[in-house]
């Protein structure tokens, strides 16, 4: 019976690495999306993370004559590598651990197991959302006795493996990583025992690689200098002040087919530095979201995209207009649009309304855009959504 669970924890976790795998190098080479919503987050693929777990472990003999139930902590220092793709994270790495339990047998002795063990862990995962993870962990424990017994003299192995479900919630930027982790692990080969753990960790890390292609100079033939002739004296007139730039229509027909929707932050409201929509913004997308879903056949494709101010980092507002795109998607998704129907996308102050450097150009480009394609009478949407805006 030992057996035969041991094979089907083994087949288990064997078909997820297998599966982790195989969905791993689809993403790497078979998706070249570029409105992926994780593509860009983080930039960076290549991180190391140090951590340290704390929970409880126990131990269950198969017969309580020979050997007593015992429970105790387990705590663990690790090193790991990691790689990121859009749907998946894998982690690789090596740790030592203290696990200390102890119990009562049938004759009412005390007995107590102190464990010190090197590991090395492996562990893929499913990214749900930019801060969500789900997938496997297995280690492999190895040192002079890792058989968990209460006698030291018998039974002793110096190698186990023990595997189970994991959670991760991630969050930062491209200078460095969070996480709080969660997993249940039992081992596969102990007997005639078996061992559980109930483990909490966190972990810092930063990247070991950059996604930023580097600066390569032009080689330019010199060539020689000419002089130049003394330019005659000019008379320089001051010069009118640059016009500034006007506020976008809220809806507006740009080129065939395609609609834009401008939702400035007058009109669509987050909390300070947050993705966070404040419910005051509910309103206008829920009037947009009821026009749109009454007439589903006037348009085909939405594309959600988010856009900041240039104030802050490059890495920072990238995921900011991410997050806040996807904020506004999940809105409109409750209120109807099919989620099919969407892509997100993020970017940053790389696409400004305005390229002035001031508070009235920040307000103009901190914006969601809707954009609505395969509109069949781009004009009547147009007037539709624009007297939605006005009230009418």
């Amino acid at each position: 019976m030992k057996l035969f669970r041991v094979e089907q924890w083994s087949c288990a976790i064997l078909a997820g690495v297998l599966s982790a795998s195989v969905a791993i190098a689809a993403d790497e080479y078979g998706s070249t999306s570029s409105t992926h919503p994780l593509e860009n987050i983080p930039k960076p693929k290549n991180w190391i993370f140090f951590g340290a777990n704390l929970g409880l472990a126990t131990v269950t003999p198969e017969s309580t004559l020979l050997e007593a139930d015992k429970s105790g902590f387990q705590f663990d220092v690790k090193a790991l590598y990691s790689h990121y793709w859009n749907d998946w994270v894998i982690d690789l790495g090596l740790g030592y651990l203290i696990n200390n339990v102890d119990g009562q047998d049938s004759l009412n002795r005390d007995w107590k197991v102190r464990t010190r063990a090197g590991f090395a862990e492996i562990s893929p995962r499913y990214r749900l959302t930019e801060n969500w993870q789900l997938g496997i962990v297995l280690n492999g424990l190895f040192g002079t006795d890792v058989s968990f017994d209460q006698d030291e003299l018998l039974d002793t192995q110096s190698f186990t493996i023990a595997a189970g479900p994991r959670v991760n919630y991630e969050w930062g930027d491209d200078e460095g990583r969070w996480r709080l982790g969660a997993h249940v692990m039992k081992d596969f080969n102990l007997s005639p025992r078996e061992v559980w753990w109930y483990m909490a960790d966190i972990q810092y890390g930063f990247p070991i690689s950059s996604s930023d292609k580097p600066y390569e100079p032009v080689e330019q033939t010199p060539v020689e200098a000419t002089p130049e002739p003394t330019p005659e004296p000019l008379t320089v007139t001051p010069a009118e002040p640059a016009a500034r730039v006007e506020a976008p229509q809220f809806a507006q027909a740009v080129g065939t087919g395609t609609i834009r929707i401008y939702l400035p932050e007058a009109i669509l409201r987050f909390k300070t530095a947050r993705s966070d929509l404040r419910p005051t913004s509910y309103a206008i997308l829920g009037k947009v979201a009821e026009y749109l879903t009454r007439y589903p056949d006037a348009w085909q494709k939405m594309r959600v995209e988010g856009h900041t101010d240039i104030r802050g980092g490059a890495a920072y507002n990238e995921n900011l207009s991410v997050n806040r795109a996807k904020s506004v998607g999940r809105q409109l998704n409750q209120q109807g649009i099919p989620r099919e129907k969407m892509a997100i996308r993020g970017f940053g102050f790389r696409k400004p309304v305005d390229p002035a450097n001031d508070a009235e150009a920040w307000a103009l480009n901190r914006r969601v855009e809707l954009w609505l394609d395969g509109v069949a009478d781009t004009a009547q949407v147009t007037r539709d959504l624009n007297a939605l805006n006005n009230g009418q």
